[in-house]
């Protein structure tokens, strides 16, 4: 079908041979599916284009899912506004705009006078009638430490508290830590380590571990969301104020903290028309604001005297609140403003003094929400209340899996969800779906109305139930692409869904409202953790779901639940990691799942650290078949055979076996994983004497984790650097590998195998009673996790035991090491590390 050149239609202009589309003359971004199809509809504007016309003009010669159209619409329709383009059931879409068509090279319409102050895309958020308020909390935050942001749900303190980070960074170290989808106060130090790129150590307590990480120099802390925790949140300032005498926060918050050095800055709501006419409206931010989002929908609206009275109306109703403005400019655009100021004045109640005993948010959002609410259709409600079941985030995928039903089918949901975002009840997300689309989520006080009309509706549980069983399916997907994508890559695609597998699991095995579910699902998932460093919660969770194992569990769940066990515990003990693998590989075997071998392989690995050599090389034997038709799996069986045999002294066969280990992970292209084998051919070097091969080794293999940015292997690449320098003889350059190794190591429960080289390093700097102590903390830790020393780290004992024979009295050199034998990691690190 031959389209025209170009097409205009309220304020933009599409331009078929320049393949781009404009708005007032600006161009805009836009996909080439979206963009044919929006010539498509707007070359046969008032007709109806059935889908097939559309599939063969925009995908031509190919056959594609329906839901790709749904969603190319649904992207037209965020970019136009919803009037845009009319659904007609069973038939396809009509463009319901006037177009005019016109020939190339025409000189472009001219477009409405911008709204003064219009920020660029990237620009700190564009703020209106905020200015003083921005002013002053600056002011604020130089004569106190703590400043609090506080005032109703929705008027806009978000906005401007990004908008003042934004100027703090300017100056100087500023971080944001939003606390919307944190649901208990017990993760809020992980949160706040979160946003300072801070990695808690594992095995301590969470407040204890973040003030020994934290940050030392001037700095400000935005702390965002905080009223459903207050009390937690003032309980860890008070420690982090004390702690560090050159922080400041601003937190906001529906509720004050309480604390006694906190000050309160309390924002009102935008300022609206005293008066009638142009003027007046013109100089209102809530008018500014109002105007600003409905152009945003409808490019072609413009404040004007006709519609001046009408606007100041609208925003004295809705009584300057931020949010109650924008969820009205979407409906401005859609119904016209005549028919949403005449609604609003039947429908919108704001609660500013509602019941004392309801959460302080819903005195003030929930007569907004209620009558945005009653403006969805029946469908549109179904699907929003239902969405609140997401935490964090979701895409297309996930909300047809878990929202459909029988009675709201694919289409439907799909449509209703391009209106939701329209509505302002759903925002999108950062970062992209599992289908490559968009992400979306709720803002945290939309989830909690939601979530409420879900409950009355009585499928709270129902959708929660759904949404488990999406999230297990996800999860046992990512189980089975283990071995195929990257751990870099494994951790991009699925640690996304990092909030809805917590929820998911907090349904299943705390609320046990599905618990043979929720074990399935722990067990898929566990490998996630240690990706993202949450080894402790994850052990907790799996724990969680061991203790609602019954003998009726199905052998493939409780398979991967103590397959993911022993590998979350694999490091911290080997023991126990090892009787969860026996147990995944009798339930594997039983259920005829073929997944048994990556569990004896983990035993293989588990026995080498506990000096079991025949039974890890026998389980190597009876793998060695298995593993022929996985790249994966085969070069997993390598790297431990390499490790055996350097175990063994066979230092010519480990070479060659770790050589193919890390020639298959080349194959693989996974960069994680190749840094690994670097890391054992230094370690086999070192063991073998070769320590300039063993130096040069581990500095290729420290470039690369810096490059990677993986401070898990930098923490271990450096621990073996470190000793590679000190067989060398180059104690400095030890030493500043050390000092860099200690704190990532801490975070990883690894720190324990690094403590025998920082007392080599202690000792000499002369310090042999020191060296001694740690010496006595390396032996109790070993000892207590069953682990045996590997080859180098026995010629670094037997070196430092040497040297502190020469130096000190057995009973002396006895008594030091059992004193060092109750050291904690803070005190080892005080010692070796001064």
């Amino acid at each position: 079908m031959s389209i025209p050149l170009v097409l205009r239609f309220s304020g933009f202009e599409w331009h078929g041979a320049e393949q781009r589309l404009a708005r007032e003359g600006q161009p805009l971004e836009l996909g080439s599916r979206a963009f044919e199809l929006l010539g498509l509809l707007a070359s046969r504007a008032g007709q109806v284009v059935s889908k097939e016309e559309a599939f063969a003009h925009v995908w031509p010669g190919r056959v594609v899912e329906e839901n790709n159209l749904q969603v190319q619409v649904s992207t037209l329709r965020r970019l136009l506004g919803r009037d845009a383009i009319a659904t007609v059931p069973g038939r396809g879409y009509r463009f319901t705009w006037s177009v005019t068509t016109v020939a190339a090279g025409a000189p472009a319409a001219l477009a409405p006078p911008p709204i003064r102050g219009a920020s660029a895309p990237g620009a700190p958020p564009l703020l209106f009638g905020r200015d003083d308020d921005l002013s002053q909390l600056h002011a604020a935050l130089g004569r106190h430490r703590l400043v609090t942001l506080v005032g109703e749900g929705g008027i806009g303190k978000t906005r401007l508290a990004l908008a003042l980070l934004a100027q703090a960074r300017e100056q100087g170290r500023a971080n944001w830590v939003d606390l919307s989808g944190l649901a208990e106060a017990g993760g809020l130090p992980g949160a706040v380590a979160a946003g300072l790129a801070l990695r808690l150590p594992a095995g301590s307590s969470a407040d204890e571990a973040l003030l020994a990480e934290w940050p030392s120099g001037p700095q400000l802390l935005v702390l965002d969301n905080c009223e459903h925790l207050a009390p937690a949140v003032g309980a860890l300032l008070v420690r982090l104020l004390a702690h560090d005498p050159d922080l400041r926060v601003l937190a906001t918050s529906q509720v004050r903290l309480n604390l006694a050095a906190e000050h309160l800055h309390r924002l009102a709501p935008l300022a609206c028309p005293e008066a009638s006419g142009l003027a007046a409206a013109e100089r209102s931010p809530a008018v500014q604001l109002l105007v600003q989002r409905v152009r945003e929908h409808q490019g072609s609206f413009t404040l004007e005297p006709g519609n001046a009275d009408a606007l100041g109306a609208l925003c004295r109703q809705l009584d300057g609140l931020a949010l109650a403005i924008e969820l009205a400019a979407s409906q401005v655009a859609r119904l016209g403003l005549p028919a949403v100021c005449q609604r609003l004045g039947q429908r919108l109640r704001l609660l500013t003094g509602g019941p004392l005993d309801r959460p302080e948010r819903h005195r003030t959002l929930s007569a907004t929400l209620d009558w945005s609410h009653g403006l969805l259709g029946d469908t549109e409600r179904g699907v929003f209340r239902r969405l609140a079941v997401f935490q964090g985030g979701f895409d297309l995928a996930a909300c047809l899996a878990v929202v459909g039903d029988a009675q709201i089918d694919d289409w439907c949901v799909t449509e209703a969800l391009a209106s939701l975002v329209d509505h302002c009840l759903v925002a999108l997300a950062p970062g992209a779906g599992s289908d490559g689309g968009p992400r979306y989520r709720l803002l945290e006080s939309t989830r909690a109305y939601a979530a409420s009309l879900c409950t009355a509706a009585g499928e709270r549980v129902a959708v929660g139930l759904r949404h488990a069983q999406w999230m297990h399916g996800r999860f046992e997907q990512a189980f089975e692409e283990l071995g195929t994508r990257s751990d870099t890559g494994w951790r991009e695609a699925f640690g996304p869904d990092l909030d809805n597998l917590r929820a998911a699991l907090h349904f299943c095995l705390v609320e046990r409202q599905a618990p043979e579910l929720g074990i399935g699902l722990a067990g898929w998932s566990a490998d996630l953790w240690p990706l993202l460093s949450l080894l402790d919660e994850g052990r907790r969770l799996l724990a969680l779901a061991q203790a609602q194992l019954t003998p009726q569990t199905e052998p493939r769940a409780a398979a991967a639940l103590w397959d993911g066990t022993g590998y979350l515990w694999q490091d911290a003990d080997p023991r126990r990691a090892l009787e969860a693998r026996l147990q995944a590989e009798a339930l594997w075997r039983q259920a005829g799942d073929r997944r048994w071998v990556r569990s004896v392989l983990g035993q293989a690995w588990n026995r080498l650290y506990l000096d079991q050599l025949a039974a890890s090389e026998q389980a190597l034997n009876d793998t060695a078949l298995a593993v022929e038709a996985s790249l994966h799996l085969k070069a997993l069986h390598r790297t431990t055979l390499g490790a055996l045999r350097q175990r063994q002294d066979r230092h010519a066969e480990a070479l060659a076996a770790y050589e193919e280990a890390l020639a298959l992970r080349r194959r693989q292209g996974d960069a994680r994983r190749v840094l690994i084998m670097l890391l054992n051919l230094g370690d086999l070097a070192c063991s073998s004497g070769d320590t300039e091969a063993a130096v040069r080794w581990g500095r290729e293999a420290e470039a690369e984790a810096l490059r990677q940015d993986d401070p898990a292997l930098l923490g271990v690449i450096l621990g073996n650097l470190c000793t590679a320098l000190l067989f060398a003889g180059r104690p400095d350059e030890a030493e500043d590998c050390a000092r860099r190794a200690a704190p990532l190591l801490r975070h990883s429960d690894g720190l324990i195998y690094f403590v025998d080289s920082l007392a080599w390093l202690t000792a000499q700097r002369g310090r042999l009673p020191q060296a001694a102590h740690l010496l006595g903390c390396a032996d109790a830790g070993l000892a207590a996790r069953g682990v045996v020393r590997q080859p180098a780290e026995q010629r670094v004992v037997d070196i430092l035991l040497t040297t502190l024979s020469a130096g000190a009295e057995t009973t002396s050199i006895s008594a030091w090491r059992q004193a060092g034998a109750t050291w904690s990691d803070a005190e080892v690190l005080a010692c070796a590390l001064p």
